[in-house]
C-alpha cells in the first residue's frame, strides 16, 4: 500500500521571553571562536542569526544567538516558530 504524505513547514515570527526558550540537553558549549565571530557581527552590524524554535519553544537552530541575547540580559527576543502541517 502506497500512501502519499504532504508535509509542509510553516514559520511565524514571534516574540518570546528568553526564559520561555528551552535548550535541548544534547546542545553542547559551542566553539569559542564561533561565539566570538557571531558576537563581533552583533557588535559591528547589530545582526544575529535568527533563533528557530519548534512549537514547544525548544531551540532547533540559533543557539549562539540565544546565548548572546542571554549574555546581554535581553528579556525578550524575536524567534521563528516552526509548525508542521501534515496531510494524507
Amino acid at each position: 500500500m502506497n500512501i502519499e504524505i504532504d508535509i509542509r513547514l510553516k514559520s511565524k515570527k514571534v516574540v518570546l521571553n528568553i526564559g520561555e526558550i528551552a535548550v535541548p540537553a544534547h546542545f553542547k558549549n559551542p566553539n569559542l571562536d564561533k561565539i566570538l565571530m557571531h558576537h563581533q557581527d552583533y557588535i559591528c552590524n547589530e545582526y544575529l542569526d535568527p533563533i528557530i524554535v519548534d512549537s514547544n519553544n525548544v531551540i532547533i537552530d540559533g543557539y549562539i544567538s540565544y546565548l548572546i541575547h542571554k549574555g546581554y540580559g535581553h528579556e525578550k527576543v524575536d524567534v521563528y516558530k516552526i509548525y508542521t502541517d501534515v496531510r494524507f
